[in-house]
């Protein structure tokens, strides 16, 4: 089972990364950020289709229109920030980026669900963070790594 995950995990992670050089070649190619938006919200629906048609509508429950809301909302405002960085930045800078996801997890499912990770888990987010913190380090000064972001130097810019 454990090669399972790591297989299928490793298949996800690629299509990933392959995704994201896509998403910058296509945005650089002069693509408007909202039709490609547009264009992978409906493909991710068309996606989702074969599985509603095969396991049926689920049970709609009490408060599940207001969190689909809030959900598609956030969702929309992030997708939408995300496509725009990746067309103002490089894109080996932005993609790693999101490793940032699992620490915003663990506070906003500590904050509003009470969920407290253990302590393996917040092992795995810290070298995580010094893992990003590292790749996105030029060699300077590891307190510097922000200017450098700021300054919009991608991963293997020299």
């Amino acid at each position: 089972m454990t090669l399972l995950f790591i297989g299928l995990m490793f298949c996800g992670t690629f299509a990933l990364g392959l995704s994201d050089v896509f998403r910058k070649k296509y945005l650089n190619e002069g693509l408007d950020d909202q039709v490609f938006l547009t264009i992978t919200l409906f493909l991710t629906g068309i996606l989702l289709l074969p599985v509603v048609i095969f396991l049926g509508i689920p049970d709609i429950k009490d408060g599940f229109w207001s969190a689909f809301v809030v959900t598609m909302l956030l969702n929309l405002i992030s997708q939408n920030l995300f496509i725009k960085a990746f067309k103002m930045s490089e894109a080996s800078l932005i993609a790693p980026l999101r490793l940032i996801i699992p620490l915003f997890v663990v506070i906003t499912g500590f904050l509003f669900l009470g969920e407290k990770p253990s302590f393996m888990g917040v092992v795995g987010i810290v070298i995580t963070m010094f893992g990003l913190w590292f790749l996105l380090s030029d060699g300077r000064n590891k307190y510097q790594n922000f200017l450098l972001i700021i300054k919009d130097r991608g991963v293997i810019s020299v």
